[in-house]
């Protein structure tokens, strides 16, 4: 029981980077567009390996201007 719970506290902590990324790579896209796949993998680094990471930009059309979604 005891090695379930750490097991999930490490899932836990991977699933909290991968959000994190997201985060730091959205909030890069709208600040400048062309690094904002280096930052998403610079985030994930302190959990995950970054060379594993697939990251895609997709620009979506607003009425108002341009939005990422990663």
């Amino acid at each position: 029981m005891l090695f379930a719970i750490i097991q999930y506290g490490f899932i836990f902590a991977a699933y909290i980077t991968v959000r994190n990324a997201s985060s730091v790579g959205a909030r890069q896209a709208i600040i400048n567009s062309n690094t904002a796949i280096g930052f998403a993998r610079a985030a994930v680094g302190p959990m995950l390996d970054p060379n594993l990471a697939t990251i895609t930009l997709t620009p979506t059309n607003l009425p108002s201007g341009q939005a990422y979604s990663i």
